[in-house]
């Protein structure tokens, strides 16, 4: 099945990617695509622990969209493929991608593993790869 290998999410003006802790709830901003190798794995509000777990809810809506339609699409494929019978299909979904929040808009940076974040405050924040408490 040839489902979609990456899915283009909206950026903010700066280039940063929205993301959401599914503990606390509250929104922080990445810089995504510096291929590093660094994995974000905390929260630097509330310290939750976690990969690949960061996307928001309009995120998730979008991707899970994307995936249906890919689906559908390699079914009708193989149905037409299959024999005489028609495939019949309801209307296509294309999905809109999420808007992108100006919020939060301070950025934050994070000496320990030279990351860059916008948050919605500079007190006691964690880094996000390695969950070290920022200094300064």
């Amino acid at each position: 099945m040839d489902l979609p290998s990456s899915v283009s999410l909206p950026l903010d003006d700066d280039g940063f990617l929205s993301q959401e802790c599914p503990s606390c709830s509250r929104r922080f901003k990445v810089l995504p695509g510096h291929d590093t190798g660094k994995v974000i794995s905390h929260c630097p509000y509330c310290q939750h622990a976690g990969q690949e777990c960061w996307w928001t809810d309009p995120q998730v809506e979008y991707i899970e969209a994307i995936m249906a339609n890919a689906v559908m699409d390699e079914m009708q494929k193989e149905f037409k493929s299959s024999g005489p019978l028609k495939w019949t299909s309801g209307p296509r979904h294309n999905p809109e991608p999420p808007l992108e929040l100006s919020e939060p808009s301070l950025r934050v940076a994070f000496v320990c593993c030279n990351e860059e974040i916008k948050a919605e405050h500079a007190d006691e924040l964690s880094c996000i790869i390695c969950g070290k408490k920022r200094e300064g």
